[in-house]
């Protein structure tokens, strides 16, 4: 019963937590792209691999943020955003 009143609070929380994961993924690919390159003596092979990667992830993080400011700042969750005084 609860869900049907607070659907864009889960929404955003989800959202929040897929941008985490989104960053944490970027993380992980640019510190993979920094090692392949470290590590080895040879030509980084996998370095580009890993630095598309990051920015895919950087991409979708960016993407995942501005759906939230929408959500958030479209006059649903923050009815002070709607410049009624």
């Amino acid at each position: 019963m609860f869900n049907l009143f607070f659907k864009k609070e889960h929404l955003a929380e989800k959202l929040i937590y897929e941008y985490i994961n989104a960053l944490k993924l970027s993380k992980e690919n640019f510190s993979n792209a920094l090692n392949a390159c470290l590590l080895s003596s040879a030509y980084c092979k996998n370095f580009d691999f890993f630095i598309k990667q990051t920015h895919k992830f950087e991409s979708k993080a960016d993407d995942i943020i501005a759906e939230i400011n929408n959500l958030m700042y479209g006059k649903v969750l923050l009815p002070e955003s709607r410049g009624i005084s």
